[in-house]
């Protein structure tokens, strides 16, 4: 899924890998595409102005988003799998 070899890692001021193209333009189109709709989104509780989706903000919204959504379930997957930890 994500293309590495084109990286460049800074360490000025902190470490950072920029990769360019990180994925496959259709990929990438297909999030795009499929990004969720503002109305799953929780507000934060410290910041009413502010919205979220996440495993703490809006969790059932974000799972079921997750599940449902084949692209962003193969991106979740990948990022949250061991390999893709150990290898960035």
């Amino acid at each position: 899924m994500f293309q590495l070899e084109n990286s460049d890692i800074r360490y000025s001021p902190y470490p950072l890998l920029v990769v360019k193209p990180a994925m496959e333009q259709s990929f990438y189109d297909e999030l795009v595409r499929t990004y969720p709709h503002e109305s799953l989104f929780g507000k934060i509780d410290k910041y009413d102005y502010k919205l979220s989706l996440s495993e703490k903000a809006a969790p059932e919204n974000y799972a079921a988003f997750i599940r449902n959504t084949p692209a962003w379930n193969r991106f979740h997957t990948t990022v949250k799998s061991e390999a893709f930890i150990r290898s960035v």
